[in-house]
């Protein structure tokens, strides 16, 4: 299957991030508050850490509330409007060693410059022995490898977190279906979809499944790299301890612990590139019970971002037969995701990386504006 494009994508994100660097703050909000900047740099090259995950916490805080940002192609990164008082900074990069400042004071107007100095180190991961093993959250540890693996995978994706966790931004979301035949006439619909970090909730997925199906029609989650690396995915699914390796990368199979009867469930696999261990697309298997009925493949690019770059959903292909009680026939179809705008830099208390992506409806009309903050489903309606 070829990669959906994503140049519109990143060219809108770059025009978007130009007028969008500077958070959005009002002189009468900064009264009162302090700013930090500084640089992340390679301790024995002197040279800059680009789109590293920058962390403004507070000593002690066991709560993990702070703030993050990316470091630019220069290794530059700035905290505006922060409230006086003690803090610490620390540095995460796949490739680098995490660092972290001492404590150090913000007065009030005062400007403090704190730089971050790591050393760049191989990621090594010893060979992975395949074995009928899966792994949930509660003995993946029993597996150094798998662990090791699963535990690179989740730090490379921080920063695409930290994007999608501290920027107010709507995109356009493309869907098209059809019943799955050559001669089925092609329905489509476009919605816009508002990313709100503040108005997010988690997905329970132990009870909610990934979906539901129904006499209207069948709707489903779209899974992303951020949840399923996420540690309560693994309260639900387990990692199979036989992964493929390839030159490009590996792939992290997974499946639910436990099947229940008419839940929407999903499995399949992860791929993560060898060199950067960022995920580059997810194939699955949608299940009822244990039953699949869906096969789709979730695929991923880099896009340009403020401060760097990060990598972001590009879209979704599936195909399948819906369960019968949706009264559907054969589908198939994809969605696309492109001209992100309207960024805003909004700081918003830290959540599960299980908080959910975009609601895709295909029933929704166009241009409909929707609030990101209920499961992201895509809507095979009733139409087809």
């Amino acid at each position: 299957m070829p990669p959906i494009p994503l140049s519109r994508l990143a060219a809108t994100l770059l025009v978007a991030a130009s007028a969008s660097l500077a958070p959005r703050i009002s002189a009468a909000q900064a009264v009162g508050m302090g700013s930090i900047r500084g640089r992340a740099y390679a301790a024995a090259e002197r040279t800059p850490v680009a789109y590293a995950l920058i962390r403004l916490t507070i000593p002690g805080d066991s709560a993990g509330r702070g703030r993050t940002a990316i470091s630019d192609a220069q290794g530059a990164f700035a905290f505006a409007a922060v409230v006086p008082g003690t803090y610490r900074l620390s540095l995460e990069r796949i490739g680098y060693t995490a660092e972290a400042t001492e404590p150090f004071a913000v007065a009030e107007g005062e400007v403090v410059e704190r730089n971050l100095a790591s050393r760049s180190t191989a990621v090594a991961l010893a060979p992975i022995v395949a074995t009928e093993e899966c792994r949930s959250a509660a003995d993946l540890g029993r597996n150094p490898q798998l662990a090791a693996l699963w535990g690179e995978a989740l730090k490379a994706i921080e920063t695409s977190r930290a994007f999608t966790d501290g920027y107010l931004y709507s995109y356009e979301q493309h869907q098209s279906w059809s019943a799955d035949n050559d001669e089925a006439p092609v329905q489509t619909r476009v919605s816009r979809i508002v990313n709100d970090p503040r108005q997010r909730r988690p997905a329970d997925r132990d009870h909610g499944g990934w979906g539901n199906a129904n006499a209207l029609g069948l709707y489903l989650d779209v899974p992303e790299g951020r949840e399923i690396l996420d540690p309560a995915f693994l309260t639900t699914h387990c990692l199979e301890g036989d992964v493929d390796q390839t030159p490009e990368g590996f792939e992290l199979g997974f499946r639910p612990i436990r099947t229940q009867r008419q839940r929407i469930d999903i499995r399949g696999a992860v791929r993560v590139d060898r060199r950067t261990l960022q995920v580059s697309a997810i194939d699955l298997e949608y299940l009822e019970g244990s039953a699949p009925f869906m096969k789709a493949t979730v695929e991923y690019q880099d896009a340009i971002v403020p401060g760097g770059t990060v990598r972001v959903a590009a879209g979704m292909r599936f195909v399948g037969r819906p369960p019968p009680r949706a009264h559907l026939g054969p589908v198939r179809g994809q969605v696309v995701f492109t001209n992100y705008r309207d960024l805003v830099k909004v700081d918003a208390e830290p959540r599960s990386l299980l908080t959910p992506g975009a609601t895709l409806a295909v029933e929704a009309a166009p241009q409909d504006v929707r609030r990101d903050g209920a499961p992201g489903r895509h809507d095979l309606g009733g139409r087809i």
